[in-house]
């Protein structure tokens, strides 16, 4: 067999003592969470009751993308310090296989409590700002409660990370059993993979591109299954075969220097001489990348116009324009005070709402804007109406899972993986109906 019953055992206990041993440093990080959740939550409360006239988005913390961030840092931490740690618990039984598996499943256990903290502080900031938005009619959440996205997002959060700290202690096995010759190997191959285009960088990331590129939940799950069983069984295999104890050959300093460099220039001479693979480039259109509401709809650029004809009036030769359009509006309106018209002509007002795009979502919408032109008693009034001081607040639960093609477009999560905003002031102008613009510089 493989393991043993007594490696079984010591494995499970060695993880407990390990769990154990590791919880001080996991309680000192999730207390800096935890001050760094409030310091961000905090001045993101004030800013939403604060009053703006216009509409203004407010942006929450994905949590779940920042511990992951910290998930990375502390597995790179576990592998360097593995035989360190080795020695630390030497005291217990163990061999290569259970001290192997007793971190692994150290790790593990640690992602799982990390994963519900992520999901600790969405539940806590959607409660917070839902309580808000209910006591606040002009706050509201621009994403929809999705409780089958949030359960799914779990276990794909959890398989994410999995598959990263399995990779990171793969590359660690990898080391310690080859040492200046794997490091030779891993430069190398980040060299073809991050500067290379030609086919081999290609074909050494194409097995990996599920991991951004499937959008398929379910072959997301096989996929992400079956890469994490073999780098699991491969570096577990790799450590029982490797001797901790017994000195290892090391080689001086200017010898990997100059295999490392040979290989390098061999590689770029390959890459050099390969014909290029001119493949066409697929532009992606912007309608595959927006939410139901597609914020580039030529309408939402195409100025709105009322007609007011003006032979249905009599003795108009001349009117005075009034308006309540002022500058927080983020509305200008070109107009003289003081307009002469002939009675056989229309008077046209021509206008555009202003714009308001906050990751692909048009934010003026909430603001239920309207314009209106009244023409009496030769006033004519243009009456610019909305609601103001309203804020729009993102809240996404599980930023990964936006690669899906299920979620995109539901308004329940970002479809994009970066912030854009784009905005502009709104506009109109008078003018008679042979074109003759009536401005006020």
């Amino acid at each position: 067999m493989f393991m043993g019953k007594s490696e079984i055992n010591n494995s499970i206990m060695l993880t407990k003592i390990k769990f154990k041993t590791s919880s001080s440093y996991i309680r000192k990080s999730l207390i800096s969470l935890i001050f760094f959740f409030l310091a961000v939550l905090v001045p993101t409360v004030i800013t939403t009751l604060k009053y703006k006239a216009t509409v203004d988005d407010i942006m929450l913390i994905d949590f779940s993308t920042l511990i992951f961030i910290c998930i990375i840092y502390a597995a790179f931490l576990v592998c360097l310090a593995y035989k360190k740690a080795n020695n630390y618990f030497s005291v217990f039984p163990q061999t290569n296989t259970s001290r192997f598996l007793s971190t692994q499943m150290t790790m593990y256990l640690w992602l799982i409590v990390f994963c519900g903290i992520s999901l600790f502080f969405y539940f806590l900031q959607l409660l917070v700002f839902k309580l808000l938005s209910i006591s606040n009619k002009n706050i509201i959440l621009a994403y929809h409660l999705d409780f089958e996205l949030i359960i799914l997002g779990i276990f794909v959060y959890l398989m994410y990370a999995f598959l990263i700290v399995t990779f990171i202690s793969f590359i660690g096995v990898f080391i310690r059993k080859f040492n200046s010759i794997a490091i030779i190997v891993l430069l190398t191959l980040a060299t073809i993979i991050i500067t290379s285009e030609a086919s081999i960088g290609k074909a050494i990331t194409k097995p990996f591109a599920f991991l951004t590129k499937e959008t398929s939940v379910g072959m997301f799950f096989l996929k992400s299954i079956i890469t994490w069983i073999l780098l699991f069984v491969i570096s577990l295999f790799i450590n029982k075969f490797t001797n901790y104890y017994n000195s290892q050959k090391k080689y001086k300093a200017y010898i990997v220097g100059g295999v490392g460099f040979i290989a390098l220039m061999i590689l770029s001479i390959i890459r050099f001489n390969m014909p290029k693979n001119d493949e066409p480039v697929i532009i992606q259109e912007k309608s595959m990348l927006i939410n139901e509401d597609n914020v580039w709809d030529d309408d939402l650029w195409r100025d709105n116009v009322i007609t007011i004809d003006l032979s249905e009036y009599d003795n108009l030769g001349e009117i005075t324009v009034e308006t309540n359009i002022t500058e927080e509006d983020s509305m200008s309106l070109d107009f003289k005070n003081k307009i002469s018209l002939p009675s056989d002509k229309k008077l046209l007002i021509h206008y555009r709402f202003p714009v308001h795009i906050f990751n692909n979502y048009n934010l003026i919408k909430y603001t239920n804007p309207k314009l209106d032109a009244i023409l009496e008693n030769n006033i004519l009034n243009i009456i610019y109406d909305y609601d103001k001081n309203v804020k729009v607040v993102f809240i996404s639960p599980w930023g990964i899972m936006r690669q899906f093609e299920k979620y995109r477009g539901k308004g329940v999560i970002s479809d994009l993986p970066f912030l854009y905003s784009s905005s502009s002031r709104g506009f109109g102008y008078i003018y008679l109906e042979w074109n003759s613009k009536l401005l006020l510089r």
